[in-house]
């Protein structure tokens, strides 16, 4: 007989929690990065190069971009193991159907325009979908696997996993009305393309994040900058700030060098997988030392460039 009780029809209790290929870059997102013939390519820190198409909408197929059991909590035989991946399923399906409508008003040399009727709506979602994948990616998991060595503890994925899902269980829940001061600055490049790694630059969430009183409320209180990919050719720049509230939206041509500038950010906080559609990124040393690096913000002038853009 086994040494814990029993649920409903005789099954050990807690009930089997399944292990699934959970996804740090969701293949909604994933679709819309695809080159004329369907596929995404990858080029790893020995530059060999690898293309997979995504799995289509609906499909069962799991694809690429993801870990096994990467959002399950497993503490043996007890009652709290779950897997918190469909947290995130509501972000996946709202995210990507804006990006694909300013992809094609991009594609179309249309005016991207944010009318005053979806600009709050535009702005939050674009925001709480670069939450999630900054909450998700792989360099978050492995900073905060690592939270316990000040302690004298070890390397422990599962308090990675705690955090991810602690973060975004915070994160989804902001009130970005009540919060400090958002800035989304939506990189354009028109001649050169940005890529996705399984890190990315973050002063955000890297940080504990807490709440801050403001009158008789009490706001997140966010502070730092982040690049995400969003599209080939869109990367958001988020900026937090104290001193204000509310977030806004705002597009940005860049040139090719700014491009390049945040490509070499990515790969600096890359560890083992790069993504991008028709343009291959020229690999630096950073990256193929296939390690999570972190960079001082106060070290890159781009920041200060696009701050001064958004002030």
């Amino acid at each position: 007989m086994p040494d814990y009780p029993l649920g409903l029809q005789g099954r050990p209790f807690p009930y089997h929690v399944k292990t699934t290929a959970d996804h740090w870059w969701p293949k909604g997102l994933q679709r819309l990065w695809v080159d004329q013939d369907g596929y995404v390519s990858l080029i790893n820190p020995y530059g060999e190069v690898k293309s997979a198409k995504p799995p289509q909408k609906g499909s069962s197929k799991t694809g690429f971009a993801h870990k096994r059991g990467g959002h399950k909590l497993q503490f043996g035989v007890s009652p709290w193991n779950h897997t918190f991946e469909p947290d995130f399923e509501k972000i996946d399906n709202a995210g990507p159907p804006i990006l694909k409508h300013i992809a094609k008003q991009l594609e179309g040399g249309d005016e991207v325009l944010f009318g005053p009727s979806e600009v709050e709506r535009t702005t939050n979602t674009l925001i709480k979908l670069c939450f999630s994948l900054m909450v998700r990616s792989p360099a978050f998991r492995y900073l905060y696997s690592r939270s316990g060595e000040s302690f004298g503890l070890g390397y422990n994925e599962e308090t990675g996993k705690a955090n991810i899902q602690q973060f975004w269980s915070f994160a989804s829940q902001i009130d970005l009305k009540k919060c400090n001061s958002g800035n989304l600055l939506l990189l354009h490049a028109e001649n050169s393309e940005f890529c996705f790694g399984d890190g990315l630059c973050d002063t955000i969430f890297s940080r504990p994040v807490s709440w801050r009183p403001q009158g008789m409320h009490w706001v997140a209180d966010l502070i730092g900058d982040a690049f995400i990919p969003l599209l080939p050719n869109v990367c958001a720049y988020l900026y937090f700030l104290r001193g204000g509230f509310g977030s806004k939206i705002q597009l940005f041509p860049v040139t090719s060098n700014i491009v390049k500038e945040v490509n070499t950010l990515t790969q600096i906080y890359s560890k083992e997988q790069l993504f991008f559609r028709a343009v291959c990124p020229t690999l630096t040393p950073e990256y193929r030392r296939r390690e999570h690096l972190m960079v001082s913000t106060g070290q890159i002038p781009l920041i200060e460039m696009l701050r001064t853009r958004v002030s």
